[in-house]
């Protein structure tokens, strides 16, 4: 039977023996063209990689000239943020973290009239902005502030009721309609607000106050620690319930108030500490 199979090849091979050589022929320069297309493109993207490494470098370089001259309107803006203790944080990117924000908003009106009226008095030659168009602009930023500071004053609301919902997807539609109406990207947390927001106001006994900002920071903070301490555990499911438990564990009264003690107590180094 190997025999007549092996003849049955060797006579199909011969039959079409200029046929499979054309195919295979074919093959060939089918992927020599490829390998050359995908050589050009690779050419084309490194090139294209490049210009763009130059452009971040230029831009990176200009924003830095631009916030070391002291008489930039960065900086002015910056000393106006100032006035009301809001300040930069370098270890955040040099944004805005979650307490100052809270400040701007609340008292977004009165700062942006001054930004508007500092926007006006040192405005480039360049500029082709009156001043009504500024401070009208600026006033688009004031309410959009506003807006989301009610939204945060609704969400802060211990165990609300059916009315404080309604109220709270109210003003995340008319927050995200002015994000939106000037043209701001909406960041994936603007839509986690748009869609669960209120589900998980409802959901969550009590409501969403205790969940803020410095809450999710504090989380950031000891993601860390608890990623190194369960990184050998392969169960997502048990990693989350652990994680749960250490986090609920720690901010206990009884064990904050042991771990005040045993700071206090203490006179050796931080090493013998953490034993």
């Amino acid at each position: 039977k190997d025999n007549d199979h092996n003849r049955d090849i060797a006579k199909f091979m011969h039959e079409h023996h200029d046929f499979l050589l054309l195919s295979l022929q074919e093959c060939k320069d089918t992927v020599e063209e490829l390998t050359k297309e995908r050589s050009e493109m690779t050419a084309e993207v490194k090139k294209l990689l490049d210009a763009v490494s130059k452009k971040k470098k230029h831009l990176a370089k200009f924003r830095t000239d631009r916030r070391s001259e002291k008489e930039s309107l960065y900086c002015k803006i910056d000393m106006i943020l100032g006035e009301y203790d809001i300040l930069r944080a370098e270890y955040h990117g040099g944004d805005l973290t979650g307490g100052h924000v809270k400040i701007l908003m609340k008292k977004a009106s009165q700062i942006m009239e001054q930004i508007a009226a500092c926007l006006d008095k040192y405005k480039s030659d360049r500029c082709e902005l009156s001043k009504e168009e500024i401070e009208a602009k600026c006033g688009e930023f004031s309410k959009l502030l506003t807006s989301w500071n009610a939204v945060l004053s609704e969400v802060h609301k211990v165990e609300p009721e059916e009315e404080d919902f309604v109220r709270s997807a109210k003003l995340v539609g008319i927050a995200l309609k002015l994000h939106r109406g000037m043209g701001l990207s909406i960041t994936p947390k603007g839509h986690d607000v748009e869609d669960h927001l209120v589900k998980q106001m409802r959901a969550v006994p009590g409501g969403l106050f205790d969940f803020d900002e410095s809450w999710g920071e504090q989380l950031h903070q000891s993601g860390s620690s608890n990623d190194q301490r369960l990184r050998n555990q392969k169960s997502e499911a048990k990693k989350a319930v652990s994680l749960l438990a250490t986090d609920r564990r720690n901010n206990l009264t009884e064990t904050q108030s042991a771990c005040e003690k045993v700071k206090a107590d203490h006179t050796g180094s931080k090493r013998e500490l953490t034993r």
